[in-house]
């Protein structure tokens, strides 16, 4: 691991695995209806402050992903494989989480399958990809961005429990209080 990777032009790079974000991402909303794939993008309700702070942390990972883009794997690291695993881990859970959230049937919260360990798996998982994929080009500075994206990205959360609270009420309020908005905190 390195603070600021060499960034070149190629195509063994770290867009490789990344790109299968990308990828899967855009497959799986295809494959949704469309009024599951509206639930996804329902931004009504929202306040300014979280628009804001939502958007920043997006830059910033976008910041991530271009990084990515121009810094070559480490092929002969162990990195690579251990990148690759943790890449690997989030795709699996971020698979089941559509799985889960578009088999809930619309006007109930969802909260069962891995639902029921983090009250926001696709951002986790999607988080845990782009790590996997950081991991695996060897880049600390990548992990800083990603971590700071985070932490910006936290109001997107908060919004998306506010909105679910008003619209779900005591079955929401529930499943608050018993399942962590970070999986192990």
């Amino acid at each position: 691991m390195e603070w600021l990777p060499q960034l070149r032009i190629g195509w063994l790079k770290g867009w490789l695995p990344a790109s299968l974000l990308v990828i899967v991402d855009a497959a799986v909303f295809a494959s949704l209806p469309k009024d599951v794939v509206k639930r996804f993008w329902d931004r009504s309700g929202w306040k300014r402050h979280q628009i804001g702070l939502t958007a920043i942390g997006k830059l910033l990972a976008l910041a991530v992903i271009v990084q990515l883009i121009f810094t070559p794997l480490k092929v002969a690291s162990p990195m690579l494989g251990i990148g690759l695993i943790i890449a690997a881990l989030g795709f699996a859970g971020l698979a089941q989480s559509f799985r889960d959230f578009s088999s809930t049937p619309f006007g109930v919260p969802v909260s069962t399958g891995i639902y029921g360990f983090t009250r926001h798996p696709q951002i986790l998982m999607a988080s845990l990809i782009l790590l996997g994929c950081v991991v695996a080009v060897g880049s600390w500075s990548g992990v800083l961005l990603l971590l700071i994206a985070r932490v910006f990205g936290h109001a997107n959360l908060v919004a998306e429990e506010e909105i679910c609270l008003a619209r779900y009420g005591d079955a929401y309020r529930e499943y608050l209080a018993r399942t962590r908005r970070y999986f192990l905190f």
